[in-house]
């Protein structure tokens, strides 16, 4: 008989999101420093991914605007694909997009397990400009 294997969930720390992220920006040009940065910050998200969804780029269903902004909403009761086991849980979604023959865009999906109140939105608008999107869905 077969068990079937309970999966954890893994959870975002935004505290820690903003901090990586935030170190990640503030580096201007494409040094040593900047990489070793980026790839903290990828390595943090990577081991918390629930899922990623590669969209269009103007899709109706892509959450961001574009490479590395990011949103944090409630995932509608009524969405399908992917993002069906997570309706009603609070998620933040990052944009990423990657080259090949033709740019490819993903929206990265993480869990969170805090609430997000309205001033955290605006702490997070006056850190991070454009990257962070406010989303009604909270």
């Amino acid at each position: 008989m077969k068990m079937k294997k309970r999966l954890t969930r893994k959870y975002i720390d935004l505290e820690t999101f903003e901090q990586l992220f935030k170190e990640f920006l503030s580096i201007p040009t494409w040094t040593k420093k900047k990489y070793a940065a980026r790839d903290a910050f990828y390595e943090y998200l990577e081991s918390r991914m629930i899922t990623s969804i590669r969209i269009k780029r103007y899709s109706k269903y892509n959450y961001c605007t574009y490479t590395h902004s990011f949103t944090i909403l409630r995932v509608p009761l009524a969405v399908k694909g992917k993002l069906y086991p997570l309706r009603g849980e609070l998620v933040l979604i990052r944009c990423s997009s990657f080259a090949g023959a033709w740019t490819q865009y993903v929206n990265e999906v993480y869990l969170l397990d805090q609430a997000i109140e309205e001033s955290d939105q605006l702490r997070l608008q006056q850190l991070f400009g454009d990257y962070y999107i406010k989303s009604e869905r909270l």
